[in-house]
């Protein structure tokens, strides 16, 4: 990770600033939880059968796939790609890796599957899990979601997959 002096400030979302260093977007947010791509059996209604990363000519499953979804702002940031690179996301103490796998509503940020929820020890569900803040929380000592998006490297998607969560 490269020191926070050579982040610049890009502009924010909801509230939540954005910084960049050459070909990396970082960002602390709230986490909705994503299901797209998944079977929809939580009965979200905004689910989607669709993510906007293919793997092998099929959508991401949100159950098995540890993604993150970005606005299109944070695909402007960069000149890299920003659809299948790598990701960072922390919380509690704990850090996995995923995939930038979909893009979501241009106005708001802070968004990961139900697999990369999950992983963290984040309720998985999309309509009743997640971490809720805000950017004014934020500044008094809530914590919230910490993403890290390195734009450009692919990500190999079999190391964010995790066959073991399709059926809870």
């Amino acid at each position: 990770m490269m020191p926070a002096d050579n982040f610049e400030f890009v502009g924010s979302l909801q509230g939540f600033k954005v910084f960049r260093a050459l070909n990396v977007v970082k960002f602390v947010a709230k986490m909705a939880i994503d299901d797209d791509g998944s079977d929809n059996r939580e009965r979200d209604p905004d689910w989607q059968a669709d993510t906007s990363w293919h793997e092998q000519g099929k959508p991401l499953d949100a159950r098995t796939v540890s993604y993150i979804v970005v606005p299109p702002f944070i695909c402007n940031l960069v000149k890299p790609r920003v659809l299948g690179s790598v990701a960072q996301v922390s919380y509690g103490g704990k850090t996995v890796k995923a995939v930038v796998g979909d893009i979501g509503p241009r106005l708001k940020l802070g968004e990961a599957s139900m697999c990369c929820a999950r992983m963290l020890g984040i309720n998985p569900s999309p309509t009743r899990g997640g971490v809720d803040v805000t950017a004014d929380d934020l500044t008094h000592g809530v914590k919230g979601v910490s993403y890290v998006i390195y734009c450009g490297v692919n990500c190999d998607i079999s190391s964010v997959t995790h066959p073991e969560f399709a059926d809870l």
